[in-house]
Parts: C-alpha cells; structure tokens; sequence
C-alpha cells in the first residue's frame, strides 16, 4: 500500500507535515510493539481490552506485535488477530511496550499503562478488590492504549497536563446493558467502515460470540479498498474482501456469528425511509452530515451516532443518541463544508502536488485520516449511552490524547427533546 494511502500515517502527516517525510514516517511505524497483560486476568475480564489493543496496534505498525499474557493462543474473538501477532512468555526488545492491568512488568519497561474495572478506567493500577469491567471498559481503554502508543512512537503533540486526569468514569446502567446483550431487538447498521466494525467488535465480546438469530441489517453502498485495512478491525491479512460489498461482506459475518442479517446496497438519499422489516434501531458510523439528517427522518425510533475528527494532532471523538426527529437532525447537523486542505510547506508534499495530473496530492488530499484506536474508543462510549438508564436525548465528546481527558457529556434541548441530565 502506498504510505500516503495508509490512512493513519495520512493523518500523522497531515498533522505533523514537518517533522516526517512519507518514507521517514513509514520507518517510523515499522517498530515492534510488546503488550504485557495480568496473567491472571488475560483470559477472563481483559481478553477483550488485549484483543482489541492487538488489532489497533496491528494496523497502526507494521511491525511484529508481541503479546505477554500467560495465554499461548487466542481466545474467542470477532476476527483472528493479525498473523504479525505473537505469543511470548518472556520480555522482548520491543521498544513500545503497552500494560494493562495489574503489575504487568517492571514500571521502567512499560511506555503506557492503564486498567479498567467495572465503571472506570484508569492510568495507574487500580487494585484486584473492584469489580471486573465488561467489554465496554475494555474497548475505551484499548482505544486510549493504543493511542498512546501511536502518540509516542510519532511524537504527536503532548495532552494539556494541566486538563488531564488519572481516571475517567464511564456510566450505563448494568441491567440495561445485560439487556441489550441478551435481546433480539437487534439493529440496522449504518455504515459497515470503521465505526461499524468497532461497533460489532464489541457486541461480539458483550453477546460472548452468540447472536442466536439477532436480527441486523446492513446498509452501505461502497466496496472494500486496500485501504481500509489500516482501520477497520474486522478485516483479515488476506485481502480476500478488496473489491467486496461492505453490506454484503460484513451481514455475512454476522450471520456467521449466529445473528439474522440482511444486507442492502445503497447510499443514504433523500426519502429513504426504513423498511418495515428492519431493527427500529439505528446504529450509525456514517461519516457525513447529510445522511446523519436522513436517518433521523427515516423511520427509526433511536438513531445511536458516532464521529471521529481527522486531525490526529487533536484526536477528538463524539457520539449521539437521538430521536427520529428530521427537524432535530437539521439542527445539529447543518451543511459545514469541509475546506480544502492545504498544501503543507514541506518538500515532499511539492513532490506529490508536481506528480502527473497532480493525482498524488489528490489520493493524499482525498484520504480519510484516522487511527483504529478512536474507532475502539467511539464504540465503548456509544456502547455505554445505549446501555444508560437516561432516555433524554444527549451527546458527548471525548479527547483521545495518551492521558485521561474529561469527556464533555450534555443533553440535548429541543422541541420534545428537551431534557434534564443528571451525571
């Protein structure tokens, strides 16, 4: 794949234009990366956060990735991990070095580390007393992880210290979630890109792989590009799916999870209205405004939404759960035309805008920038609204610097939506 079709190093570049060439920048990424997990939780309440950092770092580097946990395989997953993925029992020279849970490896060793039990995740070991998280937990402080670890090994800009914290709380209601497990109400997934697959990703952990006949419809209208497989977690080392329907790709693995799943083809346009046999929930990983607006006019009870920012030196997260309510969505979400981005003052972003037909700067310029690990992180967040006693409709916002940042969590006041939020 061409470096700046890679779409993490895309947003590295984009947000650090002086301080790499493509080619320094490719060297910089192939690092090794060790990650050291409690022995004596790897196989039980941190297998998900272990997944789920393992297939962020693998697309993230392309180096090997060595996994320190006591376990000699995998265990039950949403996809096999990537095969640069190996089991080691003792400590390697790799010089990112990720922990989670409690005591991993001697503090000197570990570039970042943190835990999540149930409720929260945290910076600093918090102890075998509190409770286990869940899958939810596992994926937000996977996302964080994994963040971390690109932040460093680039130098991407440092959080504000004096904004960050140890801890961050993450709040949904334990029944409800419980619920939403077990349940056949099911979902129609918009989007099967990134944010979709994390989505899925994690109700495979929350469903422990049984979907006993879940309803799910798929609707997308894109194929697979090479591309894609430096952010989406559900795609395998073959690129046995470049050129594949997403709709079609990602309701077959579904079904092969055991859920009911449909796939449609096409883009969100004006008058689509949902049909009557698909899930009256809408999960949505849609990356424009125009089909945010659609969906909530479109016949769905809740639309449950998620974003992410493409400026990796600010990585920046948001999520929604909303009404079907057309007039709410064409408040929150106006036409914002995207600027054109401008060309950086380095030598080699000169060299792609001189190529033939300017058609290096244009595959640059056109590349969606992102990292897995915000899409892991957007996942648990949405996740754990869903699950929430709180029926207002509400959104939220979320950093996802290599230190704990509040998150900004407020309801949503309008018409019949207005609310009242108690945290």
């Amino acid at each position: 794949m061409d470096i700046i079709q890679h779409r993490v190093a895309n947003g590295v570049l984009k947000a650090m234009p002086l301080q790499f060439t493509p080619e320094t920048l490719r060297d910089r990424l192939a690092v090794d990366v060790e990650i050291v997990v409690d022995p004596a939780r790897a196989g039980l309440d941190l297998w998900p956060a272990l997944w789920a950092t393992a297939a962020a770092v693998a697309r993230q580097f392309s180096g090997r990735v060595y996994l320190r946990s006591g376990l000699a395989a995998a265990m039950p997953a949403p996809r096999p991990l990537s095969a640069r993925c190996q089991w080691i029992d003792r400590p390697s020279n790799a010089p990112v070095v990720i922990g989670i849970g409690v005591d991993p490896c001697p503090p000197h060793n570990v570039s970042c580390f943190g835990d999540a039990r149930a409720g929260i995740i945290h910076y600093d070991e918090l102890g075998k007393a509190a409770a286990p998280p869940c899958a939810i937990e596992c994926f937000i402080l996977a996302g964080y992880l994994s963040f971390a670890a690109l932040a460093l090994a680039v130098g991407l800009p440092p959080y504000r210290a004096d904004f960050a914290q140890r801890l961050l709380r993450v709040d949904y209601d334990a029944t409800l979630l419980n619920g939403m497990a077990v349940n056949g109400n099911g979902f129609t997934l918009i989007g099967a890109g990134q944010l979709g697959q994390a989505y899925l990703a994690l109700l495979y952990f929350l469903r422990e792989g049984d979907f006993a006949g879940m309803p799910f419809a798929v609707v997308d209208f894109d194929r697979f590009e090479e591309a894609n497989a430096s952010t989406q977690v559900l795609l395998g080392d073959e690129p046995d799916w470049v050129g594949e329907r997403k709709a079609e790709y990602v309701a077959s693995l579904l079904t092969r999870w055991g859920a009911s799943a449909v796939a449609e083809i096409r883009r969100l346009e004006g008058g689509w209205k949902r049909p009557e046999v698909f899930p009256r929930r809408a999960l949505s990983g849609v990356d424009n405004f125009e089909a945010r607006r659609l969906l909530m006019g479109a016949g769905f009870d809740r639309v449950y939404d998620a974003g992410l920012g493409g400026n990796l030196a600010a990585p920046s997260l948001t999520w929604h759960v909303l009404p079907g309510d057309p007039a709410l969505g064409r408040m929150l979400f106006p036409d914002n035309p995207v600027p054109a981005l401008e060309v950086p003052p380095a030598p080699w972003a000169a060299a792609i805008v001189d190529s033939p037909g300017r058609c290096g700067w244009l595959r640059f310029s056109g590349v969606t920038a992102s990292a897995p690990s915000l899409g892991l992180a957007a996942a648990g967040f949405l996740l754990a609204e869903i699950s929430s006693a709180i029926s207002s409709a509400r959104r939220g916002r979320a950093l996802l610097w290599s230190s704990l940042i509040p998150i900004d969590r407020q309801p949503i006041a309008y018409g019949k939506c207005q609310t009242v939020l108690v945290d």
